[in-house]
């Protein structure tokens, strides 16, 4: 399909202010990036106010328990994590192995040993919390082999670009177009094959509780996990004081799942949702509310219709 004239030139924009950003930020430390993201998130929040509404909507819906007023803060604090996130990843490739891996503390080590002794690939799920990204790279600057499983960007350089910093920092990425194939060749080859599975699914996705309200949810991973028998980790990453991370994992406990195929998805996800949901309770702000987590709505029951025509 050929690209307008005006969506080239938009996509060439977007690039050289990556390229500035990308430049600025080896001029900062710690501090100053995080003085950056604030100012940013400030400004987009109370100024641009880009998705602010759904945003504020989101927050409504997950927490109608709070004030107006709470959420506004939650809102703000989620803008300002985000710019924050957007420009540790820009500065991801300029760190030094050993000052990267300073910054996190992880919960649950013993989880990652234990797929290693097994020998086997795992999945990896998580959510667009704390700083995903970092997660990934730490794992792979520790030396797992890991795969992230990524949806293209709308602009093709963009796209380049970060996939070029991801694989940098030593992740392999598979395309969620060309995924299947390519995952279970990974789970084969013994990697952890991550995917960030909280957005809305569309009509294709399988509806579970998410903040008490059915949210549709993609299957593909849990489709896979199922075909192959690898085992499911959950994880999820939390900003500290001073741009450090505490990293958290877990294995998913299946043996009180049913057998049945599709149950057995179902199963996972819910378990999924309510993992993430527990962890998002505890920092609201490190979540991405910007999205439109309950866009599709779940179809109507289907009534039997019956013939009311007179004898």
């Amino acid at each position: 399909m050929k690209v307008p004239l005006w969506k080239k030139c938009r996509y060439k924009i977007e690039v050289a202010l990556f390229y500035v950003f990308q430049f600025l930020m080896g001029l900062m430390d710690g501090k100053s990036t995080e003085r950056l993201g604030n100012a940013l998130g400030w400004i987009v929040f109370h100024g641009l106010r880009i998705r602010r509404q759904v945003t504020l909507k989101n927050l409504r819906v997950a927490f109608p328990e709070k004030s107006e007023s709470e959420r506004l803060s939650i809102g703000l604090k989620t803008y300002q994590h985000s710019a924050k996130m957007m420009l540790e990843f820009i500065q991801m490739p300029r760190i030094k192995k050993e000052q990267f891996l300073e910054r996190f503390e992880v919960n649950g080590p013993g989880v990652f040993d234990q797929v290693e002794k097994e020998g086997k690939g795992a999945f990896l799920l998580t959510g667009h919390y704390g700083n995903w990204e970092y997660y990934g790279a730490y794992l792979a600057q520790i030396g797992l082999k890991i795969s992230f499983l990524v949806k293209p960007q709308h602009n093709p350089e963009t796209d380049k670009i970060l996939n070029n910093i991801r694989m940098k920092m030593g992740a392999d990425i598979i395309p969620l177009g060309m995924a299947v194939r390519n995952v279970i060749r990974a789970i084969r080859e013994h990697h952890y094959v991550a995917i960030v599975g909280d957005q809305d699914a569309g009509r294709d996705g399988v509806f579970v509780p998410f903040f008490g309200r059915p949210a549709s949810t993609a299957v593909g991973v849990a489709s896979l996990a199922v075909r192959t028998g690898a085992a499911i980790l959950f994880g999820y990453s939390v900003r500290q004081p001073g741009g450090r991370y505490q990293l958290y994992a877990e294995r998913l406990d299946l043996s009180s799942a049913p057998r049945d195929k599709d149950e057995r998805i179902r199963y996972i996800l819910e378990l999924y949702m309510r993992k993430l949901e527990a962890a998002i309770r505890l920092h609201p702000d490190q979540w991405f509310w910007m999205h439109k987590r309950w866009k599709t709505s779940p179809p109507a029951p289907v009534h039997d219709m019956k013939d009311h025509t007179a004898a």
